[in-house]
């Protein structure tokens, strides 16, 4: 939130920019509303882009368009129009996937199939891209995470025993994942430490990409 980021991340300047992007019309408005706040309040510069949005849509008939809207119908256009205000040598662009969702990693069956088929088309869309602005030395990568300990688990499983021995038991490692532990590793892709790394769909799962048949049902 905007208060967390300015008391206790200490940034000065935060802007909010709010809205559904699951519809294609309000998707394109966003990311209008989105640029036009750095235009307005960051002077026009953009050093990195991380596209972190997304939820469990409920089933309707076109539930399945909405989640290509949200992630690589929103994922691309955001890349153009960073592209555009990026500086070379500088730029970083993030997306962020979930396990199963490529043709290393086991399918999640207890995922939606329109989240696997957009997050594989993101994960495309990445790779594309890095190839084509390389040579602007702009870096473009993916993170994907694992099992990562957040308020949501508690709706499948009240009992966090049953949670730990139900999920866990499926993680190489046999610990959870915090925020801040995504959260690094996506700040070390935006950070020029990671200048030679581009293109790579990166797991950050405790290992959980490892894992074949019995993590078919998560």
């Amino acid at each position: 939130s905007k208060e967390e980021l300015m008391k206790v991340r200490g940034v000065k300047h935060v802007v909010l920019v709010k809205g559904d992007l699951s519809t294609r019309e309000n998707m394109k408005k966003k990311v209008e509303d989105f640029f036009q706040v750095v235009q307005g309040e960051f002077g026009g510069r953009l050093t990195s882009f991380i596209h972190s949005a997304g939820e469990m849509l409920p089933p309707s008939d076109d539930v399945f368009s909405s989640y290509l809207v949200m992630y690589p119908e929103f994922l691309q256009l955001a890349i153009e129009k960073s592209l555009q205000v990026l500086k070379d040598g500088e730029g970083k662009i993030v997306a962020i996937s979930s396990p199963g969702c490529n043709i290393s990693q086991v399918p999640r069956l207890g995922y939606p199939i329109g989240a696997h088929a957009a997050k594989a088309a993101m994960e495309q869309l990445v790779r594309y891209y890095a190839l084509k602005v390389a040579p602007r030395r702009i870096n473009i990568n993916c993170v994907i995470p694992g099992y990562v300990d957040t308020k949501e688990w508690n709706r499948a499983f009240p009992d966090r025993q049953v949670l730990e021995k139900q999920v866990l038991r499926r993680v190489p490692m046999q610990i959870f994942l915090t925020p801040k532990d995504v959260g690094k590793s996506i700040s070390w892709l935006c950070s020029q430490d990671s200048f030679a790394v581009t293109g790579v769909c990166l797991p950050v799962d405790c290992g959980l990409h490892f894992v074949g048949s019995q993590a078919q049902q998560t």
